[in-house]
Formats: C-alpha cells, structure tokens, sequence
C-alpha cells in the first residue's frame, strides 16, 4: 500500500534542491544528504518552536 500525502508548499521548496549541511547521528557520525542519495529524503523545517 502506497500513502501520498499532498501538502500546500508555501515557499515553493518542494523538490528543490537543499544546500549541503551534517548532522551527527547516533554513533556520533557526521552524516548529510550526499550518504542518502539513492533514497528518498524528507526534511522537516521547522521554525519558530519555543
């Protein structure tokens, strides 16, 4: 089964490309979109979380 969740883009991001950035995961590894690059990716921007 296939789910497909269709959501306003605000900002016209949506299959755009991101600019390079790591993040550490849990074996305290630096990882980034470049090491996901055969998968499918979502990121989530969040902002003004308090």
């Amino acid at each position: 089964m296939t789910m497909v969740i269709t959501l306003k883009d605000k900002f016209k991001m949506v299959g755009g490309e991101i600019p390079a950035f790591t993040l550490p995961n849990t074996n305290g590894e630096s990882k980034g979109p470049e090491d996901f690059a055969s998968k499918i990716m979502v990121i989530v921007l969040l902002r003004d979380i308090h």
